[in-house]
């Protein structure tokens, strides 16, 4: 394979791995809302339990917000799936341990 192609095939699958990375942001945003909303709207426990709901999903935010990590480069992008169950699928090999290891360590 010839240098040029195989750079270009190699910006095509970091292109290709943050759009499968927006698109998965893009589902979970919008599968939490729902859940969200149906916690907080269900008229079939009282108003105390939807209460204790709230402060219970405010704690997992908090600490999902507290414990995130900014995925602000391709680079991130691709250690992370090559981690996930996706990436495991696809081929890309490295376990999850050492994607996030190594996405740790660039911080």
């Amino acid at each position: 394979m010839s240098p040029d192609r195989s750079r270009r095939m190699e910006a095509a699958s970091k292109s290709m791995q943050v759009i499968l990375w927006r698109v998965t942001e893009l589902d979970i945003r919008s599968t939490l809302s729902k859940i969200c909303r149906k916690v907080t709207h269900d008229h079939s426990v009282d108003e105390l339990a939807r209460k204790q709901r709230l402060r219970a999903l405010a704690i997992l935010g908090n600490a999902f917000l507290d414990h995130g990590q900014p995925l602000d480069s391709v680079d991130n992008i691709s250690l992370l799936l090559q981690g996930s169950a996706f990436g495991q699928a696809a081929g890309m090999g490295q376990p999850k341990a050492k994607a996030t290891q190594a996405v740790e360590e660039e911080k």
